[in-house]
């Protein structure tokens, strides 16, 4: 079974969680956000896992998964980036930050 932890899930993040279900058959996702509405709504889907942002949470469900996808807010991107990378996990993201993603690349 294949794991994917979902960080940020608001419009584009959510809608990202979806396709990758549809994509993967045996996909366990764990949704990761500070909004508890969103989280109500993702944990209406099957396989899907949910957790309430709180610090060092994304380093301990990083240990877990094949592939991390982040979908974060400016402001918190590159800190919630941060965190999993020095984890080792592997990382696609669609957020915006203002500092340089090269310095995470080792």
């Amino acid at each position: 079974m294949k794991k994917v932890l979902a960080v940020g899930i608001g419009r584009v993040g959510f809608r990202t969680m979806l396709f990758l279900r549809e994509l993967i058959r045996d996909l366990h996702v764990y949704a990761v956000d500070a909004d508890p509405a969103r989280l109500e709504q993702a944990k209406m889907l099957e396989g899907v896992e949910v957790y309430r942002y709180e610090p060092g949470l994304l380093g301990k469900l990083g240990k877990e998964v094949d592939l991390a996808v982040t979908a974060l807010p400016s402001t918190v991107a590159f800190r919630g980036i941060l965190e999993l990378a020095t984890r080792c996990v592997n990382i696609v993201d669609v957020s915006f930050f203002a500092e340089d993603p090269y310095t995470l690349e080792k």
